[in-house]
């Protein structure tokens, strides 16, 4: 929710509560949020009191209130209709009570300013150190998660992230333009995988019921100061390109659970090439998509025919047929464990290869 969505909310509550209207404006006469018509001139009016200095101003049927903000560059309006009595009251208790909203979204933009330096590294130790102290932001361990939509920048989904169960002062939800949204989250109290994985699984069946938006999610490994953050967050994006690159088939990729995958990634594509040749000898075109998904479902299940069959609904006798073929076309029984890890190896090379090109 914007700052300007919940001001309107707020001056909706004052509204429903006192039955007096209101709007709040930049210093420079920007309306951000009103319960009632505007009058052509009145954002003439917010400019005239607030060059005036003054907390506040009674004119033509309205009070002018400053709101001062001291964690923004500029206050803010306040102007209430002056119809009834209670207004003045009201008008005061309100400027308490927006002065509080525009500081906490100021303080909230400020930190994910910030953490979006750490995670940059445009910060040096130095610095890092004296402005998290200023933010407070304690001591913990955090794991960074990059979440990429389908929809480009879409604030359903950041809004969703933002009102999930997160500790407000030390998880922290930072836009990173093109490149998705990034959540630090703090792990002090998450002790194993399992539960870093849950909580990837809790954001994205969140996102999807809630914004109805499809996303992947990588994340890394914990980071034990601010310092450490680039890295989870390097590791996090490593994570989410490795794992579409050959783990397509899920939506989730753990840094420490690429396996094979990181270091294909991490190959010289001529060495790359040298290997696919060396093993396949071209001669993988002789097989067709049924044999590949085959033999990758007979490698999810440790090479086990019978269960394997059972799961793509074949006649084992069937199966058997296909994995022969792939030993009659490239020379590799991949029913041995060798020659299962040749082909399984070879097969991700090749998928890497065709990614890059």
């Amino acid at each position: 929710m914007s700052l300007s969505q919940k001001l309107e909310k707020a001056l909706t509550e004052i509204r429903e509560i006192s039955r007096i209207e209101g709007a709040v404006y930049t210093g420079e006469g920007k309306l951000l949020a009103s319960t009632f018509q505007i009058l052509e001139d009145l954002d003439k009016k917010v400019c005239q009191f607030f060059a005036l200095d003054a907390d506040m101003l009674t004119r033509e049927g309205f009070h002018f209130f400053r709101v001062p903000a001291t964690q923004t560059e500029e206050d803010y309006v306040l102007v209430v209709k002056a119809l009834v009595e209670e207004s003045h009251m009201v008008g005061r208790l309100a400027v308490c009570q927006f002065r509080n909203l525009i500081e906490a979204e100021a303080w909230r933009t400020n930190k994910s300013s910030f953490l979006r330096q750490v995670l940059c590294e445009n910060i040096g130790e130095e610095t890092l150190h004296d402005q998290a102290k200023k933010m407070r932001i304690p001591d913990s361990e955090w794991v960074v998660y990059v979440i990429r939509a389908a929809k480009k920048r879409d604030p359903a989904c950041i809004e969703t992230l933002r009102n999930l169960c997160l500790n407000r002062e030390q998880d922290f939800v930072i836009e990173m333009g093109e490149q998705g949204i990034v959540l630090v989250k703090d792990t002090q109290e998450m002790e194993h995988l399992e539960e870093l994985e849950s909580l990837a699984r809790m954001i994205s069946d969140n996102v999807q019921s809630e914004a109805m938006q499809q996303i992947s999610i990588g994340y890394g490994r914990k980071a034990k100061s601010l310092l450490e953050l680039p890295r989870s967050y390097g590791e996090a994006q490593m994570a989410l390109e490795v794992g579409k690159i050959f783990y397509g088939q899920n939506s989730i990729f753990s840094f420490d659970r690429l396996g094979i995958g990181r270091l294909i990634y991490r190959m010289p594509e001529d060495l790359c090439e040298k290997f696919v040749e060396e093993i396949f000898a071209g001669k993988e075109e002789l097989l067709n998509e049924e044999d590949f998904f085959a033999a990758q479902r007979f490698f999810d299940n440790n090479l086990n025919i019978s269960e394997t069959a059972r799961q793509m609904y074949l006649h084992r006798n069937t199966l058997v047929y296909r994995l022969e073929r792939i030993e009659k076309a490239v020379g590799l029984d991949v029913r041995k464990f060798e020659d299962a890890i040749k082909f399984k190896v070879a097969c991700m090379v090749r998928d890497y290869l065709n990614y890059k090109k």
